[in-house]
C-alpha cells in the first residue's frame, strides 16, 4: 500500500484512501501451513492434467489428419 500513490491505475471511482481504508484479515502462520497442506494435491493434480492434456492434444493434432484421409483406422 505504500507505492500506491506512485503507481497511475485505471480504476475510476477507487483511490489511494479508499484502499487504504479496507481492513484485511491476514491468517496466521499455522492457518496458511495446513490451508497448503491441504490444497497441496490438488494443485499438483491440476498441474499434471494441464500437462497430459497437452501431449494428447499433440497426440490429436497427429492424428487425425491420418485418420481423416484414411491412412490410420480405428480398430
Amino acid at each position: 500500500m505504500q507505492n500506491l500513490g506512485k503507481v497511475k491505475a485505471a480504476q475510476p471511482g477507487l483511490n489511494k484512501d479508499d484502499l487504504n481504508s479496507i481492513m484485511l484479515l491476514v491468517p496466521g502462520k499455522d492457518i496458511v501451513i495446513n490451508f497448503h497442506n491441504k490444497v497441496e494435491s490438488y494443485f499438483r493434480k491440476i498441474f499434471l492434467n494441464a500437462n497430459q492434456l497437452g501431449r494428447l492434444v499433440v497426440l490429436r493434432n497427429q492424428l487425425l489428419p491420418l485418420l481423416m484421409n484414411g491412412q490410420v483406422r480405428v480398430l
